[in-house]
């Protein structure tokens, strides 16, 4: 019969998931920092940023639906436009 063992540090390492990236890390600096301009329309600039786009809109719908944000994500010709809500359209 299998015996249970304690486990060294090192294994401990290897099987402890480490939340890497996580959405509000990425996702909530661009949001707010729209929310704060003021702006009605903006577009995301993606040049240095080494993600693919449909992960970006994929990731920034995902904060907006979670924390209910005033803002509707949309992707045209490989852009990625941020546009704020009214009130009445949420």
């Amino acid at each position: 019969m299998p015996k249970v063992i304690p486990i060294t540090e090192d294994e401990k390492d290897l099987l402890v998931r480490r939340r890497r990236g996580r959405k509000d890390t990425i996702a909530r600096p661009i949001l707010q920092s729209f929310l704060e301009s003021g702006l009605e329309m903006a577009k995301l600039d993606m040049e240095d940023d080494p993600r693919p786009i449909a992960a970006m809109i994929s990731l920034l719908r995902y904060f907006v639906n979670r924390y209910e944000m005033p803002v509707r994500v949309v992707k045209r010709r490989d852009s990625i436009f941020l546009t704020r809500l009214e009130e009445e359209e949420e």
